[in-house]
């Protein structure tokens, strides 16, 4: 019975202890995965929003100064390094 209690109390304090990027973690995972497995038909089942934008991509895909309008380009792949490190 003891040790159901020192269970526990060990549990709540690992609790106490998560930081406010691993709760919100918790949360946003979930929606980020299932942006992530997504697939489009009409794409090839590929997802564009996993490719990393550079200059050598925009440029391949008919958009060469895209970089350059958007100065902080995002995608996925980025935003998965985030979220794995609770960034």
């Amino acid at each position: 019975n003891n040790n159901s209690s020192s269970n526990s109390s060990s549990t709540s304090a690992a609790k106490r202890r998560e930081t406010p990027q691993q709760k919100l973690q918790q949360y946003y995972l979930p929606v980020f995965q299932s942006l992530w497995d997504m697939e489009f038909d009409n794409l090839n089942k590929t997802n564009p929003f996993r490719i990393i934008i550079d200059q050598n991509t925009c440029a391949s895909m008919g958009v060469p100064d895209y970089c350059e309008v958007v100065k902080k380009p995002m995608n996925l792949t980025f935003i998965r390094e985030k979220v794995q490190h609770c960034k």
